[in-house]
């Protein structure tokens, strides 16, 4: 679908290619969730970057975006934000989230298949990455996440969680959510692939 394509090529070199793919999963109901926490030197950028990235959802009619906490390091002088990106269905659980600290609840909206141990230690990775037929993803410049950086790369991760066990339903999960994004890929006529990755937590 051109409308998709072209929504996702545009906010790709604004937000990166892992914020734009899990913006348009969002959208598409592949994820409840994407999360983003970005690091600012000042307020100021903080709520420039902030105006900019609501407006890049304007034309996207099934996601919101919920800001849950604002920290500053007065130390090092920065401005941390976390958010979510959330498919408008969910709104009620996505605004039980007050901190970062509430695991279970972001776990659950990310889709991860053992929310409750998101932020402990794992034995059994998963990751799901966009495989590109051409060496061009774009990211976040952490030092300034106003900017983006275009990488020499074909792989992009886009998400990754750890869990305690090696469960069948664990790979099953991202397996459903790597076959959706395909669908997505072959909807958008781009010729991507997904790529899941298992290995063990050393």
């Amino acid at each position: 679908m051109k409308g998709l394509r072209d929504t996702f090529l545009h906010l790709e070199k604004v937000l990166g290619t892992e914020g734009a793919f899990n913006i348009l999963m969002v959208e598409e109901n592949i994820r409840k969730s994407f999360f983003e926490a970005l690091v600012f030197s000042t307020l100021r950028r903080l709520d420039n970057y902030m105006k900019k990235y609501s407006k890049l959802l304007v034309g996207l009619k099934n996601i919101d975006l919920y800001i849950f906490e604002i920290k500053e390091d007065t130390q090092y002088n920065q401005h941390t934000i976390r958010f979510m990106v959330y498919n408008k269905k969910y709104e009620i659980d996505v605004k039980r989230i007050k901190t970062y600290t509430d695991h279970k609840l972001i776990g659950y909206m990310l889709d991860y298949s053992c929310p409750s141990d998101l932020g402990k230690p794992g034995k059994v990775s998963y990751a799901l990455s966009l495989v590109k037929d051409v060496k061009c993803c774009y990211q976040h410049n952490w030092i300034d996440p106003g900017r983006v950086n275009v990488l020499k790369q074909q792989r992009e991760q886009l998400f990754a969680y750890n869990c305690p066990t090696n469960r069948d339903k664990d790979y099953a999960n991202v397996e459903r959510i790597g076959k959706k994004c395909i669908a997505l890929i072959k909807k958008m006529g781009l010729p991507y692939r997904i790529e899941i990755i298992k290995k063990e937590v050393l």
